[in-house]
């Protein structure tokens, strides 16, 4: 009896195990969520970019030009301090055009004194020079005189010294007439290159004076301070070097807000000026704030200095006042309605099953009373995605099931 106890056993244990693991099946296949597929009326495609609260009322600030590549900022305003108009917001430090302008100061006075002390040897040297033309003049007139001695009187070899005596007295003047004309000359061109050295040196003065006072950079418009970022993405403090070409400090209207996006090269083409544009951001919670896409750029950049992606600007304008709502630099999540379909079936992404690189889902197989049973694979054609949905084109019907 023992013996036919234990073939009993063995003969009853694999339709056991076999129902046991049929019912494991049908248990998972119930415990997967099933859900219907169902057309909708309004499927509206989406592209979704990050961007930055800003505003479309802006003055940007840059470093001052310099005879130096790097300028080194002293001081800076706080990020999101609200200015006054005219008050101070960057300090450039200065102390090598401080020290160009003491130079040239001195130099002026060099100038200045050089000024005198020529004046007065112009004065001496017009007095000497008076004095010798006025001795020349004198021995000419005497030479005349002398030779205007009839011939008879005098002997002939001293009459002609007294001729040659007066041909060189004239010539002696004549030659000084023109020394002092050529001096005279002289003197205007020393002093015209005089007053050029000193127009230079005033200018360059002039021009260090306004460098400096350029080192100072005051608000030209009220609002609120947004402070730039350097090469390598840092927001700028004092001591930190700023270059041609960096924006130092932007005075913006909060009253004016705009959003300032990226998206992807590949996701750009889709954009359109005047499409609805959905903004969300942690300070709403799950309150979407809407807008139109006001620009969108046609140039293709990277979208830091060390990252590869190649990202094209674009800005949305918001319909309403959320100034109470978005502050400036606030990150914000961008949603652009790019496409719109009607009367379309619609699946989620977590339904989508590939098999060999092929999309599809799973269907139903053999189902008693709304309990599926088995369930097998059918692939299907895919349209048009956003957010979590596909839109099929072929392969799937309406109601019918697909299991997520």
């Amino acid at each position: 009896m023992k013996k036919s106890l234990i073939k009993l056993i063995k003969s009853t244990r694999k339709p056991a195990l076999l129902a046991v693991l049929a019912t494991l099946v049908v248990v998972c296949v119930q415990a997967a969520e099933w859900r219907d597929v169902q057309k909708q009326r309004e499927f509206v495609v989406t592209v979704s970019a990050t961007g930055v609260v800003d505003s479309e009322d802006f003055v940007s600030i840059g470093a001052p030009p310099t005879t130096r590549w790097r300028s080194r900022i002293e001081s800076i305003v706080p990020e999101g301090k609200r200015v006054r108009k005219g008050e101070i917001v960057v300090q450039i430090e200065g102390s090598r055009t401080d020290e160009r302008i003491r130079e040239l100061e001195s130099e002026l006075n060099v100038h200045a004194g050089d000024v005198g002390v020529d004046k007065e040897q112009k004065e001496q040297q017009v007095r000497q020079e008076a004095l010798n033309m006025s001795n020349l003049k004198a021995d000419v007139e005497k030479a005349i005189r002398l030779a205007e001695v009839p011939a008879g009187i005098v002997p002939g070899i001293e009459y002609r010294k007294l001729l040659e005596r007066r041909r060189l007295a004239e010539t002696r003047y004549d030659r000084a007439l023109f020394r002092k004309t050529l001096s005279d000359r002289d003197k205007v061109a020393t002093e015209e290159n005089k007053k050029r050295q000193i127009a230079r040196a005033e200018l360059r003065l002039t021009e260090a004076k306004r460098a400096l006072d350029s080192f100072t950079i005051r608000a030209p418009k009220a609002g609120i301070a947004v402070i730039g970022t350097g090469w390598n993405g840092e927001k700028l403090t004092a001591g930190s070097s700023a270059s041609g070409g960096i924006q130092i400090v932007k005075i913006v209207n909060d009253e004016k807000l705009l959003i300032r996006a990226t998206i992807p090269e590949n996701l750009a083409t889709v954009l359109k000026v005047d499409q609805r544009a959905i903004i969300v951001t942690e300070t709403t919670g799950t309150a979407e704030l809407s807008g139109r896409v006001h620009s969108v750029g046609n140039t293709v950049r990277r979208k830091s200095p060390k990252s590869l992606e190649m990202v094209r600007d674009f800005t949305v304008k918001l319909d309403e006042d959320y100034s109470e709502i978005l502050r400036i630099g606030v990150s914000v999540e961008v949603k652009v309605e790019v496409q719109t379909f009607n009367d379309v079936l619609v699946v989620p992404k977590a339904a989508l099953v590939y098999k060999k690189g092929k999309p599809g889902v799973v269907i139903p197989g053999f189902s008693i009373g709304g309990f599926v049973l088995t369930d097998k694979w059918s692939g299907i054609t895919l349209g048009k995605s956003s957010q979590d949905y596909f839109i099929v084109k072929e392969g799937l019907a309406e109601g019918q099931r697909v299991r997520l």
